[in-house]
């Protein structure tokens, strides 16, 4: 023995694993996850501001946070679908000890077309396999750890360091914060523009161009300092009990927002998505001829890529309405069995995105009207956020009801679908009306 010397004391926590599998690490690919304190994962949305990371936070509780990139895996040129299937194949390349891991992916509305200066963190796909895994589900949370082999003796001391950080983190999570003043706002475009952009929009509908285009607008919000990331989520988390939560930082700065629509979810060979389109407020009618209109043209795309997928097709007889807080929307599930059982989460997520809920049809003439009207990237606003694992399940959901935090700047968006019948003051009033979740979570609702 070395009494001079004493050895580190043994971990004992609940982090013991990970901490013994960085202090002998394997020589390959390899995944632990180790039984952790449950939190809510919205509350750890400004965890470790200097990695890449993303949050899913559903209305039940359950959810993830991923933290760090373990393998960024970017999208090739060709369709989507072997890039989707080689980065299920990535997955399945891990020893894993417990639950496996996961690959996270964040879609651009629409990656041709670049992002300018302001938006030039958000307007790219980013897909990747994190270093660390937070999870928790029916009220029990884990922590996982992703090795590649490689890793140099920097690299695993600066794990263990963020090791250290998670437990402290999880075992006691910090408290809640205020928000800071609203200073100035800024509307793009304002209520002439837009209108201007309505009738653009509407003339090409009337000359049968397109059937339906989604157009949208941006609020800018200048604040008396940064908001934290993790207060503003988990304000929207418990102002939206039907939406899942999210949140995507990069470079230092996030996109976060609620979203009320699922876009696609695969379990084994079972497919599951839904129409969102048609909205209308507490005080407005909902089944209206235009919402109707709209709300069938949305099913009626999901069901025609779904069905060069599954054997049969399953729509709901008629919509639901599913009451947000300041809004109400038609909606219909729609289901499937896959024809190929190999076909992936990522590969159903690409084919069907963007919806005509948030694009229009035709998609492709819908998009160049939406990039010439709009004059800008949308970046991640109407793309699409979510998660595969390596047995090809996964779920995917519409970025919405969201904005983007870079420092003491807010910016949010919102759209509305332009059919025929649609009037540019109150498709306006239907973009205010979605800034709300928002501007409340940031503490800016006038009233």
């Amino acid at each position: 023995m070395n009494a001079g010397h004493p050895l580190p004391a043994r971990d004992t926590s609940w982090a013991a694993p990970l901490a013994q599998a960085l202090a002998a690490p394997p020589a390959g690919p390899a995944w632990w996850t180790v039984s952790a304190p449950a939190v809510a994962p919205a509350a750890l949305g400004g965890a470790f501001p200097e990695h890449t990371g993303v949050v899913w936070a559903p209305p039940n509780g359950s959810g993830w946070v991923a933290c760090d990139l373990l393998r960024a895996l970017p999208r090739t040129e060709d369709d989507g679908g072997a890039w989707a299937v080689g980065v299920q194949r990535r997955l399945a390349e891990f020893t894993v000890t417990g639950a496996g891991p996961l690959a996270v992916a964040v879609l651009a509305f629409d990656p041709r077309h670049p992002p300018g200066a302001e938006s030039s963190r958000f307007g790219r796909d980013l897909v990747f396999i994190p270093r660390w895994l937070y999870r928790r589900q029916g009220g029990r949370g884990s922590l996982a750890l992703g090795l590649d082999g490689r890793e140099s003796p920097a690299t695993l001391e600066a794990l263990r360091e963020a090791l250290e950080r998670w437990k402290r983190l999880l075992d006691a999570p910090r408290s809640r914060t205020g928000l800071p003043a609203v200073l100035e706002r800024e509307e793009l475009p304002g209520p002439r523009q837009w209108e201007a952009m309505v009738n653009t929009a509407l003339e090409a509908l009337e000359a049968g161009a397109i059937e339906k285009v989604v157009l949208s607008r941006r609020l800018r919000l200048r604040l008396a300092q940064a908001p934290d990331p993790a207060e503003v989520l988990a304000r929207l988390a418990e102002s939206s009990p039907h939406a899942t939560a999210f949140a995507a930082r990069c470079q230092g700065a996030v996109f976060l927002g609620a979203s009320p629509e699922l876009l696609v979810a695969r379990m084994g060979g079972q497919v599951r998505s839904e129409a969102l389109a048609g909205s209308a407020t507490e005080d407005d009618r909902l089944a209206t001829t235009k919402n109707l209109a709209e709300h069938a043209l949305t099913i009626a795309g999901i069901q025609r890529t779904l069905q060069t997928f599954c054997q049969a097709c399953h729509v709901a007889p008629e919509p639901r309405v599913l009451s947000l807080r300041h809004v109400r929307h038609l909606k219909t599930p729609i289901e499937g069995r896959l024809r190929d059982p190999t076909t992936n989460a990522l590969q159903l997520a690409l084919a069907l995105h963007p919806t005509p809920a948030v694009g229009g049809t035709p998609t492709t003439r819908a998009r160049e009207m939406i990039h010439r009207l709009e004059g800008t990237s949308r970046g991640w606003y109407a793309g699409a956020l979510g998660w595969i694992d390596a047995r090809g399940d996964g779920a995917f959901r519409v970025a919405l009801r969201c904005g983007r935090l870079e420092g003491s700047t807010a910016w949010l968006h919102a759209g509305a679908g332009i059919v025929p019948g649609s009037r540019p003051a109150a498709e306006f009033r239907e973009t205010e009306i979605k800034f709300r979740p928002l501007l409340a979570a940031l503490g800016a609702l006038e009233r």
